[in-house]
């Protein structure tokens, strides 16, 4: 548990500093705002999936889920190939 609150904080400060690059390395930083903005909106997936559809399993919703999850670690894994080659 503790691990995986240092890379929660390692991300948003990694993501803090990459935003204050953004003229030097535009295409990083912009990288790092989509990946903010998957990681909101796969919170505000699972939020909505626990919340309202727990009951209610449709399979969309879940494959819709597992996909988001596949993005986000796919552009995790794609940010540190361009950052590290």
């Amino acid at each position: 548990m503790k691990q995986q609150n240092r890379w929660n904080k390692s991300f948003f400060r990694e993501s803090v500093i990459s935003i204050k690059k953004l003229r030097r390395k535009p295409l990083v930083a912009l990288w790092t705002i989509l990946e903010i903005a998957m990681v909101i909106l796969l919170m505000v997936v699972v939020g909505s999936f626990f919340l309202d559809q727990v009951i209610y399993l449709n399979r969309l919703k879940l494959l819709a889920f597992l996909v988001i999850v596949l993005i986000v670690a796919l552009c995790r894994n794609v940010h540190y190939m361009v950052k590290y080659p």
